[in-house]
């Protein structure tokens, strides 16, 4: 499965654009910790995850403000702690 980076780009405008306007433009990020799956756990639907790992929000927001602020450069990765961020922001936080 496929999707252009143009795509991407476009549904996640439009996706922001919409929490623009139910929050207006502010949104709120619970200072939580979460469970963190090991992918090749959480990609085997068939077992039970044992390699359970925690996860923290502001660690997350810290990553990407270190980004934004130049002290870190843009990897890969940090869509992951963007992607918590949103899971949160989606769920209702």
């Amino acid at each position: 499965m496929q999707m252009h980076i143009d795509q991407l780009r476009a549904v996640t405008t439009l996706l922001y654009d919409e929490l623009a306007t139910v929050n207006g433009g502010v949104v709120d990020i619970p200072d939580v910790l979460y469970w963190s799956i090991p992918l090749e756990e959480r990609r085997d639907p068939y077992k039970h995850p044992r390699d359970l790992t925690i996860g923290h929000t502001s660690d997350d927001v810290g990553h990407l403000n270190a980004i934004l602020t130049g002290e870190h450069e843009p990897i890969r990765y940090a869509l992951v702690w963007l992607a918590a961020v949103l899971r949160e922001v989606g769920e209702g936080a």
